[in-house]
């Protein structure tokens, strides 16, 4: 009896590691749009108010689909 208890423990955590898994994954995603638009924000809104350039460049890592948003600050006044 306690030898199909564990079995049954073992599977349910597995499942519980493969959901929290799946929900790690989207908050990553998450995050990762919500600091490409506030760098984008950042960028119009600085241009707008003349507080700087701000010259963002998208690199496609070589290898993969993934994409890294650098952006750089050049401060210059109007």
């Amino acid at each position: 009896m306690g030898a199909v208890l564990s079995c049954f423990q073992t599977i349910f955590a597995a499942i519980g590691n493969c959901l929290m898994t799946i929900v790690h994954g989207i908050g990553a995603v998450l995050t990762a749009i919500v600091n490409g638009v506030v760098t984008v924000l950042d960028a119009i809104i600085s241009f707008v108010t003349c507080d700087g350039v701000i010259i963002i460049i998208i690199m496609q890592h070589p290898h993969e689909r993934r994409y890294n948003l650098i952006s750089f600050l050049i401060p210059i006044r109007c």
